[in-house]
């Protein structure tokens, strides 16, 4: 099926922070032509001109990032490197392990209604994996030019619509579902690290965020109990919509 290329948008980085990466850059410039005005015989200019230099660098590289999105792709220009890829090609995505505040919001779509993460959060950033083994990291704190949505939900709501469909279709005829190192069905429950609770037992688990790891919990929280990496988690927050499903509450403050 072929795409339609339409909604293109560009994203960069606030005026303030490029005009602050533009100053950063400058003082260093200066910085390095005191150096060699002086001829370097001072060695403690040594330790400000090293650190201006970085500086400069990390800067200059803040402030190159961009990235251009349409309804066919997405490509996100650095420094030395360009990464695209085509929407019809993610088979996944992953959401950053440090998430300080996992927000939950109920998402309208061509899929129905989903509790996604909030993908307006400017925080968020995203990697996209092809089925081929491509990969695509999606920068956070992104702003589009002339105005659109937060990349966070542009890209969010892009590789939803390609992932969702497969894994609701499998998951409604009662197969396994496989997301990374956990797996969940309708006929056989879920399968978290080990552990498997038939769907019967659901109602007394619940999953819960803390400090970068999905764990499983029965009750309380307790010290010991199975969890893994939320960024090696594929489709997370879909997963976590089908878990809660099946289990026919969500309890959202566990979410924090």
């Amino acid at each position: 099926m072929n795409e339609r290329v339409d909604d293109e948008l560009s994203y960069e980085r606030s005026s303030v922070e490029q005009l602050g990466a533009s100053a950063v850059f400058a003082i260093a410039a200066v910085a390095v032509l005191a150096f060699l005005f002086t001829g370097g015989a001072t060695p403690i200019v040594w330790l400000p001109v090293g650190v201006a230099v970085v500086s400069g660098t990390a800067a200059l590289i803040v402030s190159s990032l961009n990235v251009d999105t349409s309804g066919g792709q997405i490509v996100v220009h650095r420094i030395g490197e360009d990464q695209a890829m085509r929407w019809a090609e993610v088979s996944a995505y992953y959401l950053p392990k440090r998430t300080a505040r996992v927000v939950l919001r109920a998402t309208t779509g061509p899929w129905g209604v989903l509790t996604l993460v909030d993908g307006a959060n400017p925080r968020l950033s995203m990697r996209l994996v092809s089925t081929d083994g491509g990969r695509v990291d999606v920068p956070k704190k992104m702003h589009a030019s002339g105005g659109g949505p937060p990349l966070g939900t542009f890209v969010q709501q892009r590789v939803v619509k390609r992932v969702y469909s497969s894994i609701r279709t499998k998951f409604d005829d009662g197969k396994m579902v496989e997301f990374g190192p956990v797996s969940l069905s309708k006929q056989d429950g879920l399968v978290f690290k080990g552990v498997r609770v038939p769907p019967s037992e659901l109602r007394t688990y619940s999953l819960l965020v803390r400090r970068g790891r999905l764990v499983l919990a029965k009750g309380k929280l307790q010290r010991g109990d199975p969890s893994v990496r939320w960024d090696k988690v594929p489709n997370v927050d879909i997963f976590l919509s089908l878990f809660y499903e099946l289990k026919k509450t969500v309890p959202m403050a566990s979410w924090a």
